[in-house]
């Protein structure tokens, strides 16, 4: 039996299914396979293949391969009925799993369909970005970057090791497009009274930061003490915080920085843009790169997200709860308004930690369903335009609004996946 044609490129999902133990020598289905047969076709209503596999235990004789192949047509025979679209044929194969012997096994294949604004799934979505980003960093030349680097006293180089691997995937990505000749950064461990004024003393003595310190380092240090990026004074400037343990959370954090510097340079982003592209673009692209190889990618970006979700309040009218539960009764105008307000830069850390979160949601959509590339083209865009909501419109089709609109079912998916991180 010939398997049909499929399309080059054309991606499948597979579903399986292994129906309830036949009688005897019966060859015709019961009541309850043929239930089994029937809640499988109707779970793969776009299936191209259907395939019945008749089993039979490897040393038994071959007579045994005419009950099962028998079996299988029924099988395949009534999903036919079913659905007289599917495409179907049986077969017979031989285990050495007795638990599978006699039985008749179910393959379904159906065709999954792109990504796009309209059927963002809260799994398949950020694979694709992850998985159009990473295509990106194959691809991309590596030229590596020139960077000087200022090292404290309290940094090991086991601190630094793990570091400099996601430091040089997100040179890699970026380099075709960014590849900088005047980059520093400032490696300091955290919560060490003798490193802070290391470093302050290193950021007094360095100059040319923007963007990124308050009036005393130390406040800084004291109270966050993660990492910051920079351009300004003829460089590009990040400080970066060693000594936590290693995970994923910690190891994004540099891609993420490394990131901005490129927003820097394709006319200031951080400036000229809304921020849910800054900081939600550089925690996307930190995810990207500082996740991959991850024991549980999916497990740690659903923990990196958990405890803002469940920990910052919000207030809706008079109803105070967290932000998880605001965002799963929202309704789209409500959600679209909230989005607006993610825009300015000028936020408090909460308000931040919003646009690093929903921006990240922003970003991966928008990567899942039109491509690294495009986003790429957006964040040049800003060379030449200060007014990205226009960019926007005509890089990805549709205006801003609308957009938010289409996101605010995929973020209530994904935040609904969400727990509180213990």
């Amino acid at each position: 039996f010939a398997t049909p044609a499929q399309s080059a490129g054309v991606k499948y999902s597979v579903y399986q299914k292994t129906l309830s133990s036949f009688s005897s020598t019966a060859t015709t289905l019961t009541a309850q396979q043929k239930a089994q047969v029937k809640a499988a076709v109707d779970a793969n209503p776009t299936a191209e293949k259907f395939v019945c596999t008749g089993i039979r235990y490897f040393d038994q004789p071959m007579s045994v391969n005419i009950m099962v192949r028998k079996r299988a047509k029924a099988a395949c025979e009534y999903a036919k009925q079913l659905n007289p679209n599917l495409s179907t044929w049986f077969q017979n194969k031989p285990t050495q799993a007795r638990s599978y012997a006699g039985k008749v096994l179910l393959t379904i294949k159906s065709p999954v369909l792109p990504i796009s604004l309209d059927n963002l799934d809260a799994t398949r979505t950020h694979t694709e970005a992850w998985s159009s980003v990473r295509d990106a960093y194959e691809a991309s030349a590596s030229l590596a970057p020139t960077i000087s680097y200022y090292i404290s006293p309290g940094v090991t180089e086991a601190m630094l090791t793990p570091e400099r691997k996601v430091l040089e995937r997100t040179a890699k990505l970026w380099s075709e497009d960014f590849n900088p000749t005047n980059a520093r950064i400032i490696y300091v461990k955290f919560n060490d009274p003798s490193e802070k004024a290391w470093l302050q003393e290193k950021v007094g003595e360095l100059g040319g930061l923007r963007y990124m310190l308050p009036a005393d380092i130390g406040d800084w240090y004291d109270n966050s003490c993660g990492a910051l990026a920079s351009s300004g004074g003829g460089y590009f400037t990040i400080i970066a915080c060693l000594g936590r343990q290693i995970s994923p959370q910690n190891l994004h954090v540099i891609a993420h920085e490394y990131t901005h510097w490129y927003q820097f340079v394709n006319g200031d982003i951080p400036t000229n843009g809304p921020n849910w592209l800054t900081e939600g673009g550089a925690t996307f692209y930190g995810i990207s790169m500082g996740f991959m190889g991850a024991r549980d990618e999916e497990g740690s970006r659903l923990k990196f997200f958990g405890d803002f979700y469940y920990t910052h309040d919000f207030t809706v009218g008079d109803t105070l709860g967290t932000l998880r539960d605001w965002v799963i009764s929202s309704s789209e105008e409500e959600f679209v308004e909230f989005m607006q307000q993610l825009e300015p830069g000028n936020m408090s850390f909460n308000g931040a930690s919003r646009q690093y979160l929903f921006g990240n949601l922003a970003s991966e959509a928008l990567v899942a369903s039109f491509g690294h590339e495009k986003m790429v083209e957006f964040y040049e865009s800003f060379k030449t335009s200060t007014n990205w909501e226009a960019s926007f419109e005509r890089i990805y089709g549709l205006a801003i609004d609308d957009f938010y609109r289409k996101l605010h079912p995929y973020a209530v998916t994904v935040i609904k996946q969400v727990k509180a991180v213990k």
